[in-house]
């Protein structure tokens, strides 16, 4: 007997169903939830609060620090300073007027953008600073491991925090890892290649020694850091576009 659903072809595997349904407004995500499209009154909320809440931590910020906000020297207690901030600001503003159903998707993807953010930040930062009081792994390539395995580590703990906190009772479809979550910790992974900055060795020329002190020079000249707020109010509005 062949089993035909929504009058579709039997020859189209389920996995594929929500793709041929007709109705416009929902869509199957490459975590296999199916959400309500975001109109442009929710995302421009949601930009809008995100947008906020990053500038008011950085206004904070550098009056703290008496710098430019270009100049922010930004530690641990700043990354999730701003994280919170801006996510924050992205789930209030776009919450304005949402359902209570969509005020509550909203506030579960605002704590795993949060999680998502700080998490990697401290297991990275925590690893670091351990590695560099070691005599023996205090060394470029361990230290670039231990921010991948940080990073890597601290998104996973992330969302399963998110799911056990958010739905205890693990009665939906878990929050999964995507690709575009790994953009709250582009900062971290940036910082990876600093870390691995060549460096002299006894088999290594001398002229690839001058470009190896050049290409540091310059990487220390980069402001990374700058594209933190950025980061920040990405997070922000994928938590206040939310539905």
């Amino acid at each position: 007997m062949t089993l035909i659903v929504n009058n579709l072809s039997p020859n189209i595997p389920n996995v594929f169903l929500p793709f041929c349904q007709s109705d416009p407004k929902t869509k199957r995500t490459f975590r296999y939830h199916n959400k309500v499209k975001s109109d442009t009154f929710t995302k421009t909320k949601a930009v809008v609060g995100a947008a906020l809440g990053a500038t008011a931590a950085v206004a904070v910020m550098a009056k703290k620090q008496h710098v430019k906000p270009w100049n922010i020297e930004y530690g641990l207690g700043e990354l999730i300073g701003l994280a919170a901030s801006a996510i924050t600001g992205g789930v209030a503003v776009g919450s304005i007027g949402a359902s209570k159903e969509d005020k509550k998707e909203k506030r579960a993807e605002g704590l795993f953008q949060f999680l998502n953010s700080a998490l990697p930040a401290a297991l990275v930062t925590g690893g670091i600073k351990m590695l560099s009081s070691s005599a023996k792994y205090n060394t470029p390539i361990v230290k670039g491991s231990m921010t991948v395995v940080g990073l890597l580590l601290g998104m996973q703990l992330a969302s399963n925090l998110t799911n056990k906190i958010t739905d205890p009772h693990n009665k939906v479809t878990d929050r999964k890892l995507g690709f575009k979550d790994a953009l709250a910790n582009i900062d971290d992974a940036l910082g990876v290649f600093v870390i691995l900055k060549p460096k002299k060795a006894g088999a290594v020329g001398e002229a690839v020694e001058t470009t190896s002190r050049k290409t540091a020079s310059w990487l220390q000249h980069v402001k990374i850091e700058n594209i933190l707020p950025v980061v920040a109010a990405w997070c922000g509005y994928r938590a206040g576009q939310t539905n």
